[in-house]
């Protein structure tokens, strides 16, 4: 999808554009962070900093999107 709507630019608005693909690659990003919360990850001292890393990108997520809505 990612390699689509960067193609296709679905928006008029070249703002829009790169904001979906910066949220299209952060809902990549997660989905990789969550795979690691998986019976494949035993260390619990890696799922830990995984968990620090996952709610670091969601909170930077949010708080770019506030500020693209607020500007």
């Amino acid at each position: 999808m990612m390699v689509i709507s960067g193609y296709t630019r679905p928006v008029i608005d070249s703002v829009v554009n790169k904001m979906e693909l910066v949220n299209e690659t952060c809902v990549l990003l997660t989905t990789y962070h969550l795979y690691q919360f998986t019976e494949f990850m035993t260390h619990l001292e890696n799922r830990n900093l995984v968990g620090r890393s996952l709610m670091i990108l969601i909170i930077l997520v949010v708080l770019l999107n506030i500020a693209v809505i607020v500007i």
